[in-house]
């Protein structure tokens, strides 16, 4: 946020001025109100045709692989695999990770489909834990990806 504020006052209209405090305050009132239309609508359209912040909705099966390996691209879930490395030393040499199982898995996106900007490959959004947790347990709508 320093540099946003940096890059404001350094392009501010003449005479104009106004504190870090003041402009922090601005901005999380901003992210707030963003925050509370994500949870409600599940997807924020962002303006000047930049593109949507959308929630997704998918499900990790096993895969058996040709050579017969099995790829299983579930999420991990570190405190259990932290619980496994202190208790077995081998798998913590082998890197051994335990996946989480649940029946569906939920990611938020941004979608630059419809934005008319350039170098979309290089926006990203990222979403605070408690909003994620917030549109979970609020029944947020969502996209499902199969």
């Amino acid at each position: 946020m320093l540099d946003a504020y940096k890059y404001f006052m350094k392009n501010k209209p003449d005479g104009y001025y106004m504190s870090l405090n003041d402009f922090s305050n601005i901005v999380s009132r901003a992210n707030s109100y963003l925050g509370d239309m994500f949870v409600r609508d599940g997807t924020i359209d962002l303006p000047f045709y930049i593109g949507e912040i959308t929630f997704y909705s998918y499900t990790v099966e096993p895969k058996l692989m040709p050579d017969g390996s099995i790829k299983y691209t579930a999420p991990i879930d570190w405190a259990a695999t932290n619980v496994l490395w202190r208790q077995d030393e081998e798998s913590k040499e082998q890197k051994t990770l335990v996946r989480r199982i649940a029946d569906r898995y939920f990611k938020v996106c941004y979608d630059p489909r419809f934005s008319n900007i350039k170098n979309r490959s290089i926006w990203q959004m990222r979403v605070s834990r408690t909003l994620f947790k917030r549109a979970i347990s609020n029944g947020t709508q969502y996209i499902d990806l199969k």
